[in-house]
């Protein structure tokens, strides 16, 4: 019966208070967690966000990305879905050859958006391929000056359709010149 008399229900505050001790503790041990994951070490020299190794690896493994059409004495058209370590197979047999590097030059315009790309605007980058008497064949980018101390290189052996080896070679810096 109803007598007039209110009546204190306690139950719906102390869950109230449970949730926001849970979710208090919640949020701190979250932002602890998250703080350890966001510290960076304190190095001495710069060290590059991304490894050349892998960039070298990712780098020749992408597709061209857009039909390209070269002149090497007769009309050579290389696909947007051909992978940019076959081109190079290409542009150094045509190279050792005795092609101009002029003839490649759309080529070596896509090699090079894709290289910034890769690296983006933080890292200088140069992309060499030397023959089998350690000779430049071919340099593709800008020319890294500065402290050697923060530039990182990668290299990987080649091997085009005619059996001949090359060396291909990554440099990436963090210098600015």
């Amino acid at each position: 019966m109803l007598s007039g008399k209110l009546r204190a229900d306690r139950q719906g505050q102390l869950a109230t208070l449970d949730a926001i001790v849970f979710f208090s503790a919640a949020i701190l041990v979250s932002s602890v967690l998250l703080s350890y994951g966001l510290e960076t070490p304190q190095s001495a020299e710069i060290r590059p966000t991304r490894d050349p190794a892998n960039l070298l690896e990712v780098f020749l493994r992408a597709s061209v990305g857009a039909d390209i059409i070269l002149d090497l004495g007769e009309r050579t058209v290389i696909r947007s879905n051909e992978q940019i370590g076959e081109c190079l197979n290409i542009e150094v047999r045509g190279l050792f050859e005795g092609l101009p590097v002029k003839a490649f030059l759309p080529l070596n315009q896509q090699f090079s958006d894709a290289l910034e790309r890769l690296c983006g605007l933080s890292l200088q980058h140069r992309l060499v391929v030397l023959d089998q008497t350690s000779e430049e064949v071919l340099a593709i980018g800008m020319d890294i000056d500065g402290d050697a101390k923060n530039a990182f290189a990668s290299s990987m052996d080649m091997r085009d359709v005619d059996g001949t080896d090359y060396l291909v070679m990554l440099v990436i810096s963090t210098c600015v010149s």
